[in-house]
């Protein structure tokens, strides 16, 4: 059974998983690197990374809990790192060529923030309206005309509407998992994960083409995120220590690894090695400079104002 004080360990290697498919997919996408293995990973990734995010998000909430101090608390801790970061690669682009030096390709580039506040602003008048109903429906009847009215919209709201059926499925998830107890014959630590994600790529491969619309992203991703939150949310999961660091910081290695992929590209390009090397040292690299300067930001005054924490 799921228990809330143990349930942290596995989300946050969840998260750390998630975050490490984030760099490795901006890799892929900055360093140009061509081949049907990149080119089929790149896809893979960008099928679910994302709605894993919000996914993760659904499960840490609480809804009987959330009160006004939980909302604002959600959206200072977005805002600022938002607001900061988009300045920070702003001022960087400007009197250069380069490719976000205007407040719509910024958008783009930090979209992730403005749609989970929305997510947020939803949840919180779900929660609020539930307060005057008696039958708590607010919520799911909130997510299904979010999904059919906005769907069809503009950009922001496409894309809201789009993952605020995975923080829905996150909330709803833990009521599952919770009358889905693991025996003890199967495997609850981070070899799970790896396996789960060599199925669905494999999967992928196979039926390569198929998975072209925002439906098809849904019919695939949903089996995939509710395999990986059942087994990251067993009391007994176990990963290694470094996974879940980088899920503690996933929100800061999100805002700041793109900034760092400006500062060093040029760096980033290896060079004179096989393709596969160049995208690992590549990887590897922009990690552990990310990394870095989170924690060192963190451990200075600024790093609350930085992040939002």
């Amino acid at each position: 059974m799921i228990t809330t004080a143990n349930r942290l360990q596995g989300i946050d290697a969840l998260k750390g998983v998630a975050i490490a498919l984030v760099v490795i997919g901006h890799v892929i996408q900055y360093r140009a690197l061509n081949g049907d293995f990149f080119s089929h990973t790149y896809t893979f990734i960008y099928l679910f990374h994302m709605p894993l995010f919000f996914f993760i998000s659904g499960i840490n909430i609480n809804m009987k809990h959330y009160s006004g101090v939980s909302f604002r608390k959600n959206i200072r801790r977005l805002s600022i790192p938002w607001i900061f970061w988009s300045a920070f690669v702003f001022l960087f682009s400007l009197n250069r060529a380069a490719e976000f030096n205007s407040f719509e390709s910024l958008f783009y580039l930090y979209w992730f923030f403005p749609v989970l506040i929305i997510c947020h602003v939803i949840i919180f008048l779900s929660v609020w309206v539930s307060q005057f109903v008696r039958l708590n429906l607010s919520f799911p009847v909130a997510s299904g005309v979010t999904f059919g009215f906005l769907y069809q919209s503009d950009y922001l709201f496409s894309l809201t509407a789009f993952h605020f059926v995975f923080m829905t499925a996150g909330i709803y998830s833990k009521t599952l998992y919770s009358m889905l107890p693991l025996s003890e014959g199967v495997i609850a630590d981070w070899r799970a994960i790896v396996v789960i994600l060599a199925m669905f790529f494999l999967a992928y491969w196979i039926f390569d083409g198929l998975f072209s619309n925002a439906l098809d992203r849904l019919v695939f991703s949903m089996p995939l995120l509710l395999l990986l939150g059942f087994f990251c949310c067993q009391p007994a999961f176990k990963s290694f220590e470094w996974i879940e660091s980088l899920g503690r910081y996933s929100l800061e290695i999100y805002t700041t690894h793109i900034a760092v992929i400006f500062l060093l590209k040029p760096f980033l390009d290896v060079g004179g090695v096989p393709a596969f090397v160049d995208f690992l040292l590549s990887s590897l690299i922009l990690c552990l400079v990310t990394f870095i300067i989170v924690r060192g930001v963190k451990s200075l005054r600024v790093g609350e104002f930085i992040y939002g924490k």
